[in-house]
C-alpha cells in the first residue's frame, strides 16, 4: 500500500453487521466486528487516512421506514454517533453510500400502497440533516461528505414499470409478497434517474448557498458502464463527472469540493466481450486521473478496488490494481504514477519500489515515472528478472564495460519535510558474479537534501562478488566518505539488506544478511547534522570498481518517514 502512493482508503461500516437492536430498540455494538476493524487498521501505514462510509441500512430500521413508523432519522443519527465514538481512526465521513441505487436506498410506501424509493427531500431529512447534526454534537472534527451518488446521480433506469425493491428488505420477502410480485427485476441493480437533482432542490430549501451547507463535499461514483461509451470508457466517466459539476453550478453550489469515492474499470474489457485486457484498464487510469487532476473542484479520488477477490470475480468484476493472487496489474503502475504526480508534496511520506515494472509491463526495465536513469556509458543497462525465490522480481544491473562506469537511479519525487526528522531508507541486493577472480562493484545508497543535493547521507558498499566481502564507507557530503565497517556476506544466493534510519535523533546503519543475521550496526551521525527534517530525495548508484564484469541485483527500495 505504501509503495502504491496511497495516502487514504475508504472503509465501509456496515450498519446491519455492526449494530444489533434488543427488544427495547437499544443499539448494541458488535464487539467482535469492532475488534476486526481495529486489527485491520493496525496493518496500515501510519500516514494513511481513513474515510468512513455508511453501508447497508439495518433491515429492521429499513422495515420501520417502509411501514411508515417514525424513528428512522433518530436511529440513523444514533448509528453515526456510535461510529465516531467507537472508531477513533475515522478521519473523514461519508453519510451514505449511493442513495439512488437499489442496493442502498430505502423503500417507502407509495400513494398506491406499494413501494417506491425514497425521494430527495426524504433523503435530506432522514439522513443528511440528522447525520451532520449528530456528528458535530459528538465532537467529530473531520470533513463530511453529505451525499455520494451512484454514477453521477442523474443517469438512471426508466424502462421498468416499477423500480426495484430496496435490496436491504429482501429478508422480508414473504411479508411484502404483494410488493415483490409487482416488482420487476427485484435482484437487479437499479438507479433512480435525476435523484441528484431532487436532492439539490431539497438542500436549497434549507441551505440556499454553498456557504450555508452543513457539510464539506459532495460525492459521485462515475463508473463507465452505464450506457454506451462511444468515445471510450475514460471519456464516458469524465462526461458523467462534468455533468455533475454542471448540476452543482446550476444549483448554486459551484466550487463545493467533489469526492470521487469510487471509480474504476475492469481488466475484463466489456467492450471486447469480456476479453482480458489489462492494458485497457491501465489506460483508463491514465486518462481519467489526468482529467481529474485538471479539475480544481475534485478534492479526493478513490480507486475501486485494491485487489480482485474470488467472490467478486463470480460477477465478472476485475477492478483491482492487483489480481486475485496479489500480483500487480499494469493499472497499478499507472495509478502510482498519477498518484505521485497529483499528491501535494507535503503528502508524500513513502517512496517505495520492488523493481517489478519491467516484468509486469514487458516494456522497459524500470518505471520511468518513478525513477530518473543516468549512466556514464552506453553499454550500461538494467534487465527485469524473476529471482525464482520468495523475493519475487528484481532488477539485474550492469553499469557498463569500463572500470569506473556508473548507472544511477534517482527518485523523481521527494519525501515531505518532517519536523521529527524521522527517516528509514532500505535497499535489498545481491551480487551476481559471472567469472572467477576478484570482481568488485560498488553499490551506493544516497539520501540528499532537496535544497542542497551535495549534502545528506552518502553510503557506499564495495562488494567482492566471489568472496562476498562488503566494505562500507559513509559521509555527509557527496565527495567525502570514510570507511566505517567491513563484513562478509555468508550466502551470496540470498538478498542482503542495508538500512539507514533515525533512532532517537541519531542516524544508524545496519546490514542484515540473507538469513536475517545482523552483520553490522553503527551509529553514524546526528540527524540534525544533515538536516533530515527537510525534503529529501533518494538515489541508488551501481558502479564497476575492478576485475571482470559482473552484476548487482536490486529487489526492494524504500525511503520513508518512519
Amino acid at each position: 500500500m505504501a509503495e502504491g502512493a496511497l495516502n487514504a482508503i475508504r472503509v465501509p461500516f456496515y450498519w446491519r453487521r455492526l449494530i444489533e437492536y434488543d427488544s427495547d430498540a437499544k443499539a448494541q455494538v458488535n464487539k467482535e466486528i469492532v475488534e476486526s476493524y481495529y486489527t485491520f487498521i493496525a496493518t496500515l501505514p501510519e500516514h494513511v487516512k481513513i474515510t468512513g462510509v455508511v453501508i447497508n441500512c439495518h433491515p429492521e430500521v429499513a422495515r420501520m421506514a417502509y411501514l411508515g413508523q417514525p424513528g428512522f432519522a433518530e436511529r440513523y443519527a444514533e448509528y453515526v454517533r456510535l461510529l465516531v465514538e467507537t472508531f477513533d481512526f475515522i478521519h473523514d465521513m461519508e453519510l451514505w453510500n449511493e442513495p439512488n441505487a437499489s442496493d442502498f436506498y430505502i423503500s417507502v410506501k407509495g400513494e398506491d400502497g406499494l413501494h417506491r424509493p425514497w425521494n430527495g427531500l426524504e433523503f435530506v431529512n432522514m439522513v443528511i440533516r440528522p447525520g451532520v447534526e449528530s456528528l458535530r454534537c459528538a465532537g467529530f472534527a473531520g470533513r463530511i461528505c453529505g451525499v455520494t451518488f451512484a454514477e453521477n446521480g442523474l443517469v438512471g433506469h426508466v424502462g421498468r414499470t416499477r423500480p426495484a425493491f430496496a435490496n436491504t428488505m429482501r429478508g422480508y420477502a414473504d411479508e411484502f409478497a404483494a410488493e415483490f410480485a409487482n416488482n420487476q427485476g427485484h435482484w437487479g441493480f437499479y438507479f433512480q434517474p435525476d435523484f441528484a437533482r431532487d436532492v439539490m432542490q431539497a438542500l436549497r430549501s434549507h441551505y440556499p448557498t454553498a456557504q450555508d451547507l452543513p457539510f464539506e463535499a459532495f460525492g459521485i461514483h462515475p463508473y463507465p458502464y452505464f450506457g454506451p461509451a462511444p468515445d471510450g470508457f475514460a471519456a464516458h466517466s469524465w462526461h458523467l463527472t462534468q455533468d455533475f459539476l454542471s448540476l452543482l453550478e446550476d444549483a448554486g453550489y459551484s466550487g463545493v469540493p467533489v469526492w470521487i469515492t469510487e471509480v474504476g474499470a475492469r481488466s475484463l474489457d466489456l467492450s471486447k466481450v469480456y476479453d482480458f485486457d489489462a492494458m485497457a484498464q491501465a489506460d483508463f487510469v491514465d486518462d481519467f486521473m489526468t482529467h481529474a487532476a485538471g479539475e480544481a473542484s475534485i478534492e479526493k479520488l478513490f480507486w475501486y478496488k485494491y485487489r480482485d477477490e474470488a467472490w467478486d470475480l463470480k460477477r465478472e468484476k476485475s477492478f483491482g490494481l492487483f489480481d486475485h493472487e496479489g500480483r500487480k496489474k499494469p493499472a497499478y503502475y499507472s495509478f502510482r504514477s498519477r498518484a505521485l504526480d497529483c499528491l501535494p508534496p507535503q503528502s508524500i511520506r513513502v517512496l517505495q519500489d520492488d523493481f517489478g515494472f519491467g516484468a509486469v509491463m514487458q516494456a522497459g526495465s524500470v518505471d520511468k515515472s518513478f525513477w530518473k536513469i543516468e549512466k556514464t556509458e552506453p553499454f550500461a543497462y538494467a534487465i527485469p528478472a524473476h529471482t525464482g525465490t520468495a523475493e519475487g522480481t528484481a532488477l539485474l544491473v550492469s553499469p557498463g564495460r569500463a572500470v569506473g562506469s556508473v548507472l544511477r537511479l534517482e527518485t523523481r519525487h521527494h519525501l515531505a519535510a518532517d519536523k521529527a526528522q524521522r527517516l528509514k531508507a532500505a535497499l535489498r541486493f545481491r551480487p551476481k558474479a559471472t567469472d572467477p577472480g576478484k570482481p568488485e562493484m560498488t553499490l551506493g545508497l544516497q539520501i540528499t537534501n532537496l535544497a542542497n543535493p551535495e549534502t545528506g547521507l552518502f553510503l557506499s558498499v564495495r562488494i567482492n562478488g566471489v568472496s562476498g566481502v562488503a566494505a562500507f564507507a559513509f559521509g555527509t557530503t557527496r565527495n567525502a566518505r570514510t570507511p566505517v565497517a567491513e563484513v562478509g556476506l555468508a550466502d551470496l544466493s540470498q538478498f542482503a539488506e542495508i538500512t539507514l534510519e533515525t533512532r532517537e535523533g541519531r542516524v544508524w546503519l545496519s546490514c542484515v544478511d540473507g538469513d536475517g543475521s545482523i552483520l553490522t550496526e553503527i551509529d553514524l551521525c546526528a540527524a540534525t547534522q544533515v538536516f533530515l527534517g527537510r525534503r529529501l530525495r533518494g538515489a541508488i548508484e551501481v558502479s564497476r570498481t575492478k576485475g571482470p564484469i559482473h552484476f548487482i541485483e536490486l529487489s526492494r527500495f524504500r525511503l520513508g518517514r518512519g
